[in-house]
């Protein structure tokens, strides 16, 4: 599953859900971004939408230093708690309006979030970049569109039995593997270099971490509770109980483009 578009303090009002529920990145995609000089230690980084801070983290135990703009009440209050530090200063802030400083950062960065941003603001964050800079977005998918898993059709089979009016993208392809689409919009806002990389990687979650994880999905989440319940329900029972596990397949795909 992917994100789908819509309010984003859909999540402030599930930030519990999501900071319990919510995978890291992959590992390989940060020693990607060090590669492509996106990031090094001591780059300014600016980063739009960090939620509970699962990149921010991730960002900081490469030497980065993070400006991280959260439109989130909640969101915001709790990253203010959990990195108390120098490295890292919080602004409850839309980014969508957010006017950086020109040439103030080194990489503007969105992890699973560009989706939230009115695509006209873009401009102005690329605009802060130093000339040469990287724009960096990324989404994780949850589920790998060219593996096919018992437990993926089990989970395609949930939507269609429970949430029959929404579009499941496992056919389709997810919104995040255009890539024609996502590298114009980077192009779209001024960026030159535009490149992408996938990184395929797997985890093995319990069905009690899966209800969790699902459970910050906006097509589940929004939903009436007994409806979202019932889904969450049948999905634990899919792998066999809160302490059974299964091996899920993910895809977390990389767009970059430079200043």
């Amino acid at each position: 599953m992917t994100e789908t578009t819509g309010d984003p303090l859909t999540f402030d009002r599930a930030a519990s859900e999501y900071r319990e529920g919510r995978p890291p990145y992959p590992e390989e995609m940060f020693d990607f971004l060090g590669k492509l000089g996106a990031l090094r230690s001591g780059s300014r980084v600016l980063e739009i939408g960090p939620g509970t801070g699962i990149a921010t983290r991730q960002l900081i135990g490469r030497g980065a230093s993070v400006v991280a703009v959260e439109v989130g009440e909640t969101f915001a209050d709790r990253l203010r708690v959990d990195f108390q530090r120098d490295d890292c200063v919080v602004l409850q802030q839309d980014a969508s309006i957010f006017l950086p400083r020109e040439g103030s950062f080194d990489a503007v960065v969105a992890a699973t979030s560009l989706h939230w941003i009115d695509r006209s603001a873009l401009p102005n964050l690329v605009r802060g970049l130093v000339p040469g800079g990287w724009f960096c977005a990324w989404w994780t998918v949850y589920h790998d569109p060219d593996i096919d898993t018992a437990f993926q059709a089990g989970v395609h089979d949930l939507y269609r039995r429970h949430l029959p009016d929404y579009q499941v993208d496992l056919r389709s392809g997810p919104r995040p593997l255009q890539v024609a689409d996502r590298a114009d919009e980077l192009a779209g806002a001024g960026l030159r270099d535009v490149r992408w990389k996938w990184f395929r990687w797997s985890t093995s979650l319990t069905g009690a971490q899966l209800r969790m994880l699902y459970s910050t999905f906006p097509a589940i989440e929004n939903r009436p509770a007994q409806t979202r319940e019932r889904f969450l329900t049948d999905l634990v029972s899919l792998v066999g109980g809160d302490d059974a596990s299964v091996e899920v397949h993910y895809v977390t795909a990389l767009y970059a483009g430079r200043r």
